[in-house]
């Protein structure tokens, strides 16, 4: 399940998109304002149970199967190490503020909460 948190890494495969993105900072030039337009990468990420999965590695949709996957464009992250890095950072910081020395105390250090119902309020 961590598919989604990788996507847009050197280390996944798909084609790299260039996107022009206007802002709204305006900038001098010819005479006149223009947006100034930001170049961002993306890459194409989909889950494999997507029509685009299915069509890709087992030849198209079978008539049985629904296509409960999305295809999306997610922003180009660099290296897979550095979303790593940021995961090792994560689970260190839980441990400093839990109070536990290594990981094997996490589970004597926190009280994990099932949480089975969800309201929002706003929606």
């Amino acid at each position: 399940m961590m598919g989604g948190m990788f996507a847009g890494t050197d280390e996944c495969d798909g084609d790299i998109i260039k996107k022009h993105i206007k802002t709204d900072e305006m900038l001098w030039h010819d005479g006149a304002y223009r947006p100034k337009v930001d170049v961002k990468q993306f890459q194409v990420f989909y889950g494999m149970s997507s029509e685009l999965a299915q069509v890709k590695h087992f030849g198209g949709k079978k008539d049985y199967r629904a296509s409960e996957g999305t295809v999306t464009e997610v922003e180009y992250k660099g290296s897979v190490g550095t979303v790593i890095k940021d995961l090792l950072g994560g689970i260190r910081s839980t441990g400093t503020y839990i109070g536990a020395k290594d990981i094997k105390n996490y589970g004597k250090c926190a009280t994990f909460i099932r949480v089975n119902r969800v309201h929002d309020k706003n929606l």
